[in-house]
């Protein structure tokens, strides 16, 4: 389904509030994701409530309490280790590319600025943000379907029977469908975080 026709069902079935359903949970997790960055349990309920029907759920603890009463305790840390291993490579890689951008662009040019400024390390952070995306997305992708799926009659797919069945289904280009919406939603946190990260280096002695 293309991007423009998610957000024309998304208006018709809910309204154009429809397009924030599940934004309350994604706010109150971003403090303990950026701490942990292992957390499972938040995104679980995010992710129902961002593909649940409208009056499906009347709220975050609503949800809670209809996924533990319905799947149980367990069904909070579906997708856990997709998860866990999308995590080394997506920062590993975003953060290596853009060193190695930056520090290019400074050996090249050392004798006009030792400053890159705002335009170019927005382009570093950008490149390097879209590879760590193209590698570890497969992982996210797998978590969420993971995370979305109600078991009906039986139990939800492992990991491997899942990436199996993906692959089978929609061979390697169905490991990367949505990911145009996704680095679209993370771009700016992850500009704006490159940014001050280097702004905030030199006031805290770091070179």
């Amino acid at each position: 389904m293309r991007l423009m026709s998610v957000f024309e069902h998304l208006v018709k079935e809910g309204g154009i509030f429809s397009l924030w359903r599940g934004n309350g949970i994604n706010v109150l997790k971003i403090a303990p994701e950026t701490a942990l960055k292992i957390g499972a349990y938040e995104q679980v309920i995010k992710t129902r409530l961002t593909v649940a029907n409208t009056g499906e759920y009347s709220g975050i603890m609503d949800c809670c309490k209809k996924l533990l009463k319905q799947e149980g305790f367990r069904t909070f840390f579906k997708g856990h280790v997709p998860n866990l291993l999308g995590i080394v490579p997506y920062a590993g890689l975003d953060l290596a590319v853009y060193e190695f951008l930056k520090n290019y662009w400074l050996e090249q040019n050392a004798g006009d600025s030792v400053n890159p400024g705002i335009i170019i390390l927005l382009g570093c952070s950008t490149l390097s943000h879209t590879c760590g995306q193209l590698v570890s997305f497969p992982l996210y992708l797998v978590r969420t379907r993971m995370q979305a799926e109600a078991p009906v009659g039986k139990e939800t797919p492992t990991m491997i029977q899942l990436i199996q069945e993906i692959y089978k289904r929609e061979g390697i280009r169905g490991f990367y469908r949505g990911i145009t919406p996704n680095i679209i939603k993370l771009l700016p946190a992850v500009v704006i975080g490159c940014v001050v990260y280097e702004r905030v280096k030199p006031i805290l002695g770091v070179t």
